[in-house]
C-alpha cells in the first residue's frame, strides 16, 4: 500500500480487531449465469463522482463501467440513512463476495458515520447475475439500522482486457488461481473511497470487530475531528497528514470479550501484559513503523517518517486520511 505524500501521525485512535476463523460457504448465485439474454457490456465513458442517480436508481439502471483494468458498478446499492452531513468519517473497506457477512458485522458495530465497501467477484463480469447478486447484497443488510448511509459498490474481472490478458501469459494466472492471489485489494480500497461524499476517510479491513468508543460514540468523534482537523491546518502537518489508527489482536477468549471497544488506553496495555491481546503484527516489515512501543508512552501524536530505514515499503497501516488527499480525488 502506498501512502499519500506527506507526515504519518500515530497514536490518536485505538481498534481492535478480532479475528475469527471460518469456514466460507460459496453463495449460490457464483453458479449462476446472467438472467438477461443480451451479456453486459463496459460502457466506455468514464463515470463522474455521482454519476448514478443516488435516490432513485433501480436495478435496470446500473452499468458495467470500466475501472481500473476491472468491471465495476459503483453505487451498486445504497441503503439510505437518516442523517446526512458531510464532516463525518466515513469507513471503507473491501472484500470478497463470501465475507459480505464480515461487512455486515462493521455496519451493525459503527454508528457515527456512514460506510462504504468494495465487493469483488471473482468471475468475468458478463458472467454475474446482477438480480442475484442485488437481492444477495439487499438481504445482507436488511437487518442493519442505520444512521447513515451503507454505500456498497461491486467489482469483477474482465477477460478481454489486456491487462487480465497479460496475467494469464505472465504470471499463469486464470480462473482457478487462488483468490489470495488474485483479490485487486487496492483497486478495492479506491473503489470504496470512489463513493465516500464525507469530509474524513478511515481505511480498515474487513475483519476489524471492535471500534474503540473513540469512533463510536458522537461526541467522542466531533473530538478526534476537531483534532485532525486542526493538525493539518498547522504548518507543520498540512493536510496531506495520513492519521494512523494502531490495531490489536485478540488472542484469548475471556470475559472481556464484550468489553473491548470501551478499554482505556491503561486497561488496554494491562491487558497487552496479561499476554490477551497483542499488538497486530508489531513486528512485521508491514505494521512496525507503527512504533507501538512509543504509542504506550506517549500522550501526545508523534511523527511516524515511513522512509525510515526501520520502516519498510510493505507498511501498511490502518489509516484516516482527508478525502482530498485520496487518490480518488485525481478523477
Amino acid at each position: 500500500t502506498m501512502l499519500p505524500v506527506g507526515r504519518v501521525i500515530g497514536g490518536l485512535l485505538v481498534l481492535i480487531i478480532y479475528y475469527l476463523l471460518t469456514f466460507h460457504v460459496v453463495t449460490e448465485y457464483l453458479l449462476d449465469t446472467p438472467s438477461s439474454d443480451d451479456p453486459p457490456s463496459l460502457h466506455v465513458d468514464p463515470f463522474g463522482f455521482f454519476s448514478f442517480d443516488m435516490v432513485n436508481h433501480k436495478l435496470h439502471d446500473l452499468r458495467w463501467v470500466p475501472y481500473n483494468n476491472y468491471a465495476a458498478i459503483p453505487f451498486f446499492y445504497i441503503k439510505r440513512g437518516i442523517v446526512e452531513a458531510t464532516n463525518l468519517i466515513t469507513i471503507c473497506s473491501g472484500c470478497d463476495i463470501e465475507l459480505l457477512y464480515e461487512a455486515e458485522h462493521i455496519a451493525q458495530n459503527y454508528k457515527s458515520g456512514p460506510l462504504s465497501f468494495a465487493i469483488y467477484i471473482n468471475k468475468d463480469f458478463t458472467k454475474i447475475n446482477l438480480n442475484k447478486t442485488y437481492h444477495l447484497v439487499v438481504n445482507t443488510f436488511a437487518n442493519v439500522s442505520n444512521l447513515y448511509d451503507i454505500s456498497i459498490a461491486i467489482l469483477a474481472y474482465n477477460t478481454s482486457n489486456e491487462f487480465y490478458q497479460h496475467l494469464c501469459e505472465m504470471r499463469d494466472f486464470d480462473t482457478k488461481s487462488p483468490l489470495m492471489f488474485t483479490i485487486p485489494t487496492n483497486v478495492l480500497r479506491n473503489l470504496a473511497e470512489y463513493q465516500v461524499i464525507t469530509d474524513w476517510i478511515f481505511n480498515i479491513d474487513i475483519d476489524f470487530w471492535y471500534l474503540s468508543d473513540t469512533l463510536n460514540e458522537k461526541d467522542n468523534v466531533k473530538l478526534v475531528i476537531e483534532g485532525m482537523e486542526s493538525m493539518i491546518e498547522s504548518q507543520n502537518y498540512g493536510y496531506k497528514t495520513v492519521f494512523i489508527v494502531p490495531a490489536f489482536e485478540i488472542i484469548m477468549e475471556s470475559a472481556h470479550r464484550f468489553e473491548y471497544s470501551s478499554l482505556t488506553k491503561r486497561q488496554l496495555t494491562d491487558l497487552i501484559y496479561l499476554e490477551e491481546i497483542e499488538p497486530f503484527h508489531a513486528t512485521m516489515l508491514a505494521q512496525r513503523c507503527t512504533r507501538y512501543e512509543i504509542w504506550y508512552e506517549s500522550e501526545r501524536p508523534y511523527i511516524l517518517n515511513f522512509k525510515e530505514v526501520f520502516c519498510h515499503w510493505s507498511y501498511e497501516p490502518w489509516f484516516i486520511i482527508h478525502r482530498d488527499v485520496s487518490r480518488m480525488r485525481e478523477h
